[in-house]
């Protein structure tokens, strides 16, 4: 009997269960570990979020620190670290509150440090890279941490620190600087070896000019062959050539050098007009002898910088020798600043001649002895001249200071000025070595100005400086020689000089063979000069370009009124040369018909890039030089 065979059917449903429950399981584990990585990484990003916000809330805390540190350094009156420190920051309208605290964890705080100014000068950082400066290096920091908000986890602080150099820089440093627009286009060759700046903009418009140091400017470098500044001056030579090719040069859009002068808007801005002000009478908030005029503020004004004050009086004419002109000697370590001098002499009895007789004594001097007295003279070194200026077709009266003279005022025991020379040396710890003067003289057909003559050896290594808000006039070599043997008269050899500075409203060469005799009709044929040398930084105005008159450039920045180009002696400058302002006395514009064209033999005076180098009363511009960011 055979047995039908029936295969058992196995069940594969449970198997197929198995395994729909198993993707499940694997599904929703991978859909797990999905949504993990997605709220760890929404966790994340919010997390990197908040630490963005953080960040750029740190930085606008340092931001605003700096930018009222910024506003007190350029108005001289940058107080201490904690003042700033202890700011605000305000936070209206802000989406995410903070608190903020420096590296001391104190709330509504930063870390404010302000570094010791440096006693000399330093190298500097940025577009400024190759000069020197006094630099305060400042150090902000600070961390902000979120008050997290309704439905934000989590509070993720950042932290900013910020470096910074504050600086002061002489501007002597520069072989050019310019605070208005600068023009440069001699006929000849010219090689330029200093650093070159404008606040403005620079057109350099020919061949002949070579610059072996940067070139920089706020506004644009214009090196085409129209003056963009004056379209109807042209030269078609341009460009000029640049040998200092790293980093490139020139360079436009650099930041602006500050100059902490003005008045009513102190130190704050480059203002042309404001930065006349450096040479002029101080306003009465910085009156001269107030002690507002020996605070930082008042010292930027050269008239309460200075170590003598020389005044005259309005009808001041022709041949007084001293009767109408003041002479005062200023030291804020003194009581009084100011001293009236009256220049006595001490003489024998014997000798005085008609001398009047003084039976007091200046203030802090010696009296008399014996055998001795007191008499009365002309201060030997300053007279009043007059002589006729071809360019502004004026007469001009001018102060005129000896400096030869002067030299033997300081040292010669007979005059009083040899004893507040040592009053100087002992409360300055330098000699007299800067002049500030003031010509009253007035009238319409009258220029007012002052003359240096004699200069070609200074007294003591501190050197000289003749400040003067009018017209500045120098008659002859100057600073040639410290020794009166050796002598320093060819381009680039400053050897043998001092530091030296003549600022001015305009600044006029004339040759040792100038006579004030020569007349308004006298033709500029017949006035011949000599070969002549000034080693001195120069700092005046000019007369700036028109649509249809050319300033003159950089070429005619010293003004001449002599005939150097027959039989074209040379006109050898050492220096740095320096305009702030639009003149306000000699204004008439340049004309070259008034004088023949010289052998300009100009260069920079290395001397100047270093502290030891620069003359008295250097002025300084302020910049804020940005160093190293970091956030963390």
């Amino acid at each position: 009997m055979k047995i039908p065979f029936r295969p058992v059917r196995r069940n594969q449903s449970g198997i197929a269960l198995l395994i729909v429950l198993g993707f499940l399981v694997a599904a929703l584990i991978l859909f797990a570990s999905f949504m993990y990585w997605v709220s760890s990484n929404a966790n994340v990003t919010a997390r990197n979020n908040q630490f963005l916000g953080s960040e750029y809330a740190a930085e606008g805390a340092t931001e605003l620190i700096l930018a009222n540190m910024e506003r007190d350094f350029l108005a001289q009156c940058l107080t201490n670290a904690s003042y700033y420190a202890s700011l605000s920051i305000p936070q209206t309208n802000w989406p995410v509150q903070y608190v903020f605290s420096g590296t001391n964890a104190s709330e509504m705080n930063v870390d404010v440090y302000i570094g010791p100014i440096a006693p000399v000068t330093q190298p500097l950082d940025s577009q400024f890279s190759g000069l020197f400066g006094f630099p305060t290096p400042v150090t902000v920091t600070a961390t902000a941490t979120p008050v997290s908000p309704v439905g934000q986890g989590g509070s993720v602080p950042a932290t900013v620190i910020q470096n910074v150099q504050f600086a002061s820089i002489p501007v002597f440093q520069f072989a050019i600087f310019y605070n208005i627009n600068l023009e440069i286009d001699p006929g000849s060759v010219m090689t330029i070896n200093g650093p070159v700046f404008s606040n403005a903009g620079i057109w350099a418009g020919t061949a002949n000019l070579t610059f072996n140091s940067r070139v920089s400017a706020v506004g644009q470098v214009n090196i085409s062959s129209t003056d963009p500044f004056c379209t109807g001056k042209t030269d078609g030579t341009a460009p000029p050539n640049f040998t200092l090719l790293s980093p490139a040069q020139p360079t436009s859009g650099n930041d602006a050098l500050t100059l902490p002068i003005g008045v009513g808007n102190t130190g704050t801005n480059t203002s042309p007009t404001n930065a006349e002000a450096i040479l002029n009478i101080p306003p009465a908030a910085y009156a001269g002898g107030s002690d507002a005029a020996y605070s930082t503020n008042g010292l930027m004004f050269n008239f309460n910088s200075c170590d003598l004050i020389i005044s005259n009086a309005s009808f001041g004419v022709n041949g007084y020798l001293g009767t109408n002109i003041y002479v005062t000697f200023q030291d804020a370590f003194n009581n009084p600043y100011l001293n009236k001098l009256t220049n006595n002499e001490l003489c024998t009895i014997s000798n005085r001649s008609a001398k009047t007789i003084f039976t007091t004594n200046s203030p802090n001097l010696p009296t008399p002895t014996t055998n001795f007295i007191r008499v009365a003279s002309s201060f030997p070194w300053i007279t009043n001249v007059t002589f006729y200026d071809y360019r502004e077709q004026d007469t001009v009266q001018a102060v005129q200071i000896d400096v030869a003279l002067l030299n033997n005022w300081l040292t010669n025991t007979a005059y009083e000025g040899y004893r507040w020379n040592q009053m100087c040396q002992s409360h300055k710890t330098h000699p007299i070595d800067s002049i500030s003067v003031y010509n009253s003289v007035s009238g319409s057909s009258t220029l007012p100005a002052v003359r240096i003559i004699n200069g070609q050896q200074l007294y003591g290594s501190y050197g000289l400086t003749v400040s003067t808000p009018q017209a500045l006039y120098v008659l002859g070599n100057l600073n040639t020689t410290t020794d009166g043997t050796h002598f320093s008269t060819n381009l680039g050899d400053v050897t043998y000089t001092y530091p030296c500075a003549v600022m001015g409203d305009a600044i006029t060469i004339l040759s040792t063979k100038w006579a004030d005799t020569n007349n308004a009709s006298l033709g500029v044929g017949s006035r011949v000069p000599v070969a002549t040398t000034i080693n001195a930084a120069a700092l005046e105005g000019i007369v700036q370009s028109t649509n249809s008159s050319y300033s003159g450039g950089v070429e005619n920045f010293l003004r001449l009124l002599e005939n150097w180009g027959n039989p074209s002696p040379a006109l050898t400058y050492n220096g740095s040369i320096v305009v702030l302002f639009p003149s306000i006395y000699a204004t008439n514009a340049w004309n070259g018909n008034v004088y023949g064209v010289p052998k300009r033999n100009w260069g920079f005076d290395t001397n100047f890039s270093n502290q030891g180098g620069l003359p008295p009363m250097c002025p300084q511009s302020k910049a804020i030089i940005r160093g190293q960011w970091m956030g963390q």
